[in-house]
Order: C-alpha cells, then structure tokens, then sequence
C-alpha cells in the first residue's frame, strides 16, 4: 500500500512479504468465500462460511496471505481487503487468534466506506496498524559486537528485540511460534530466541512457558534447554474473541468452537545444536536419546510436578555428542494446578498420543505421568519401525501398519476425534508382534520393545483370562520412570549394538488419516 506501479503481466510478480502493510486479495464473484445473511434474519442460525470448491480455494489463500505477512514480518496483527466482482469489498482484520470480517459493500456505488478506511489506516501508528513495537533496529556497535562475535554476519537481516524477564514473578504457547539465533547485548552470549502466542485464559490453568523453565532449571531437571530469560511482550494480545459474541457476528459456537485469547511472549534459552529424531546415526543412539527425554520426564515430574503432556518427534532432539534433550514445554501441566475435569481439546501429537488419550473424551479425560510414558514407547517405536529399512522387507505392506497403528482417526457423534484402536491391536499383537522384529533388529533393540511391550500390552489387555492384579502390578510400574529406565539401561549394557544402522526412510511420507498430527490447544 502507498505506490502503484506498472507491471508486464506475462511475468509472476516478485511479491516482498517483509514491506507489505496491507494486501488487497481480488477473485471473481463464485470465489467469494464468505456469504452475508438476509436482512431480519437470525445470525446465530446463519453459515458465513460458504462451502464449495472455489470459496475454499479462495479462502485458503488468503489465508496464506495473511500467515505470509505474519510470519514474514513482526506483527501483532494485519488488515486486508477481499475484492469480488469488481465492485465488493470486504475488510479483514487478522491476528492469531483469527480473522474478523465485515459484510460485503459495493465499494463502486459507495465508495466513501473504502476510501475512509485507507485515510483513516494512512493515519495510524506503527502499532495501530499491527506492527511489533517491542522490536527495533540494532545499533553500529550492537551489529558490529555480533558480527565479531561469528553469531551473525555482514549483511544479516538483524532486528533487536526485548525480552521483559517475568519468570521470578507470580505467576499455553498459543499458535505461530518461531524462534531465532540471538545475541544477548549484555553478555554477548548466542542464545535461542523462541517467539509465540500462548492461549490467555484463566479457566484453562495452563502455566507460562518461560515460568516452567525456571521451575524446571531450579529443579535441576536434566536434559532440558538451560532458561535465560522470559516473559510477556507488553500488552500485545489477540481480539479477535472479543467480537465472537457480538450481535452482528454470524453462527452460534459451542464450548469447543469459542474463539480464544492469545498472548505474545519470548523466551531466551540455551543455543541447542542438533539434529531431529528421524536422523538418528544408529539405532543405540536413538534409544540413548529417548531415554534421556525420559529421564527428563521423570525428574520433571518427581522434582518439579510438571507434566510435560507433548512427547513428540518435534519435542526430542539429539544434541551433540548424541545425547536427548526435550524441548518446547509449552503444551506442560503442574500438578499443583491442573483442572480436574479435563480439557476442551487434546493436547499433544496424535501421533504418540497414549491410547487413553485418544480413546476417551478430552474433557473426561485427566493427563497422567504414565500417559507420558506411554508417548515414550510410541516415540520410540514409530521411529524404529519407519526409518529401519530391514523393517519394510520384513514386515508385508509396513506403510499401512504405521497408518493403522499411529495415524487412524475417527469423528464422533460429539464432534470429536478419536483413535488409539491401531495401538490396542498392536498391543494385542493383531498387528506387527515383537516376534515379527526379531529377524529384522539387532537383538537388544528387538528385546527393549518386547520388554516395553509386555508392559503396556498388559496395562491395555481385553483378555479375559489376564487378571486384574496382573493388570495393577504392571499399571504400578508405571507410576515412575524406574522400570521402563532399568529396562532401556540394561538393553543397551548389552553388546551387538550396531553403529552403522543409521535411519532411512523407505516410505513416502504418511499423513494421519481423518485427524490432524499435532493437536494442540486451540
């Protein structure tokens, strides 16, 4: 927005999302994603949504549009225009917690709707129009202190940001986190910047991301990012559920489609180089680094009362020296703190989701340390049975079996997705068995998952003929870390470990099926 330039049109237009303040979005008539309700009618019965091919098309691009702009700069928020037929127009207002939008005008027979708008946003301040405040341009000495400093380099796009440090105050990472290589002016030290929205509610009971560093970090919990700093960005929070109840705003929500608050909020933490999970060099590394995430878990949970509740491949990261750490505890529970009726929404990755997790209502369902646990088993197990080449030729059709096991979904009559049917079958040893593995893993790979697997297959047993004390003893063994850590330290005191089995992945990318891989709060 400001000056209009000519254009050869055969050319694709070379678009700098790093400038843009505003975007004008313009599709025919048909691709009008939105539809207004008749006058006197009921808006809370009213569908705004219009649902056809050409309205999604359109409408997923402007949202790519408008997650371009955000991401691309450093924005609070961002204001668009939807142009159909040549003469309609309607005004967006973009933030994270999502988009408000106003009723279609002709903008040809009234322009003066249009034209306030553009004077009245010409005339706006920086923070008016959406724009981050809180970061700024470094000074000579700042750029020149980092470029000696090998953390950046000459010509490196450089911004300076604050970071107000909450975390020894009184006292969860909402959508669009980011993170950045940083210096600290102070200490000249390269720290890892991580920039999110965290879900700003009350009734949700989920504790500041920057606060349970600090807990964790005095906790002495191991395997974990060493914390800087952290807190709150200002006063910068989404607004968009401020007008979700408002009489003019169409369609009616239950609780599990109420449009909720987000808070902007960095953290400052240890610089963590390293690799994801699925490049593991060899099959004892993997275990390695799994059951350091587990001894994180366990100490988190013993020493602090925290709940991690989102074991994940994203989560777990192999260090140098080929050592875990386990990363981003913005999804955490304190035990001190957690509601007892559950949540809306899961929490997690379905991927590695225990079974009681998936199986039962979110808000029915309490988070456990054993529900933790059990994503350590799956963690594990999904990536010695996706990256472990010798698995593929040993097991018939093994792209199915990863679908069946971690990936199945269906919607309930609630609304609600479930799964978890996969693992049972697993567990029950209706789909690959641990004597399926035998011939295809080095042997104390395959005995740390029959090891594992004896213990959650009795947990989930439908047979009759287990009995319940057998059940409870192996339930009871999961109320620490101690038998799954003995097991993991005893397989891999074991020789014949082999060092060259690194991952490899013999399938195409598998995509979970009626579900969403991560399920975060929303």
């Amino acid at each position: 927005l400001g000056r209009v330039f000519l254009m050869d049109a055969s050319q694709p237009p070379d678009i700098n999302w790093f400038n843009i303040e505003l975007f004008i979005h313009c599709k025919p008539h048909s691709s009008d994603p939105f539809k207004d309700p008749a006058p006197h009618v009921d808006r809370t019965d009213h569908n705004f949504v219009r649902n056809n091919r050409a309205a999604n098309e359109s409408r997923d691009q402007m949202i790519l549009y408008a997650s371009a702009q955000l991401t691309m700069q450093l924005r609070q928020f961002c204001f668009s225009i939807s142009i159909a037929k040549g003469n309609e127009a309607r005004l967006m207002r973009w933030d994270r917690g999502g988009v408000i939008v106003s009723e279609c005008f002709d903008f040809v027979k009234n322009p003066a709707l249009l034209l306030e708008f553009f004077w009245r946003f010409s005339h706006l301040e920086l923070e008016q129009r959406g724009i981050d405040t809180s970061a700024s341009s470094p000074t000579a000495e700042e750029v020149a202190m980092a470029v000696e400093g090998k953390i950046f380099g000459e010509g490196d796009r450089l911004h300076k940001i604050g970071i107000k440090n909450e975390a020894d105050g009184n006292g969860a990472c909402g959508s669009s986190t980011r993170g950045y290589i940083a210096m600290d002016v102070e200490t000249g030290e390269r720290v890892w910047v991580k920039d999110a929205w965290r879900v700003d509610t009350p009734e949700t009971g989920a504790p500041k991301e920057f606060v349970i560093y600090e807990k964790l970090h005095n906790s002495q919990v191991s395997n974990i990012p060493q914390f800087r700093s952290g807190g709150d960005v200002g006063e910068q929070k989404t607004r968009t559920h401020e007008y979700q109840d408002e009489p003019w705003c169409c369609g009616e929500r239950d609780a599990s489609d109420r449009i909720v608050p987000y808070r902007h909020y960095r953290l400052a933490l240890q610089v963590i180089i390293g690799r994801p999970l699925e490049e593991y060099r060899s099959t004892k590394e993997l275990c390695v680094v799994i059951l350091d995430a587990l001894i994180a878990l366990g100490e988190a949970y013993l020493r602090a009362g925290i709940l991690q509740c989102d074991v994940s491949a994203d989560n777990v990261l192999i260090a140098e020296g080929g050592r875990g750490v386990l990363v981003d505890w913005d999804q955490c529970q304190e035990m001190s703190a957690r509601n007892i009726t559950g949540q809306d929404v899961r929490i997690g990755s379905w991927r590695f989701m225990s079974i009681n997790t998936l199986q039962n209502e979110p808000v029915e369902t309490i988070h456990e340390h054993h529900d933790d646990l059990e994503s350590i088993f799956w963690l594990l197990l999904f990536h010695v049975l996706r990256y472990q080449p010798n698995v593929a030729k040993k097991v018939e059709d093994l792209e199915y079996s990863l679908k069946k096991i971690f990936d199945y979904g269906w919607k309930g009559r609630d609304g609600q997705n479930y799964g978890g049917e996969g693992k049972v079958q697993y567990l029950n040893g209706n789909s690959i068995g641990p004597e399926d593995l035998e011939s295809a893993l080095p042997a104390p790979l395959a005995g740390l998952l029959s090891d594992l697997w004896k213990i959650f297959s009795m947990v989930h047993t439908r047979s009759p003929y287990v009995s319940e004390d057998a059940k409870k003893e192996d339930r009871d063994s999961l109320l620490s870390i101690d038998a799954m850590r003995n097991i993991f330290q005893a397989r891999l005191a074991e020789g014949h470990w082999p060092e060259d089995d690194a991952a490899v992945d013999p399938c195409r990318p598998t995509q979970a099926d009626g579900t969403e891989d991560r399920c975060r709060k929303e």
